[in-house]
């Protein structure tokens, strides 16, 4: 009875963590293919699935299945999702664009301090929701400063709008 538990409890845990760590491989491959890095995505497909395999094969182990051994590759699946999402928010490939709308007094003070960050800003001239005069200030820059350029935006103006797109791709600079 003892070796069973024993067998039934390292199976499930091994189960977890396979499928958690085909599920991270394949976030992370998504984000390659999203970012066109062509010669790295199809490397970590070929992982995922491997690993995949492997979980599955002790999920069918014996020809049968468990509620057990679903519940183990349904939470590995969860927790690879989760850490796959944490990865990408760590590793922050590629280039967003920051869109803010801020009322006209505000805007060009926001301007001139992302200047000073050496930022390069454009911005518009606009008419707001209720025909007031407003500034659409935009950035282009790499993620991995996002979260200095949104505290920027919150110390000039707390009330401004943004919004964050994410870039494919930047030719140049002007």
């Amino acid at each position: 009875m003892e070796n069973i538990d024993t067998a039934l409890i390292l199976s499930f845990f091994l189960i977890v963590i396979l499928k958690s760590i085909d599920v991270t491989l394949d976030t992370i491959r998504l984000i390659f293919v999203s970012k066109g890095l062509k010669k790295v995505a199809p490397f970590m497909g070929i992982l995922s699935s491997a690993v995949n395999i492997s979980a599955l094969g002790i999920v069918f182990y014996n020809g049968s299945i468990s509620p057990v051994n679903i519940f183990a590759y349904a939470s590995g699946f969860g927790l690879g999702s989760y850490i796959g999402l944490i990865i990408e928010e760590r590793i922050s490939l590629g280039f967003c664009m920051v869109r803010v709308i801020t009322q006209e007094r505000d805007g060009l003070a926001l301007v001139k301090y992302l200047r000073r960050l050496k930022l390069g800003v454009t911005y518009v001239d606009a008419k707001g929701r209720q025909g007031t005069n407003v500034h659409i200030v935009l950035t282009i820059i790499r993620k991995r400063k996002l979260k200095k350029v949104l505290r920027a935006v919150t110390r000039c103006n707390p009330k401004a709008f943004y919004s964050v797109e994410d870039i494919r791709s930047v030719q140049q600079v002007i």
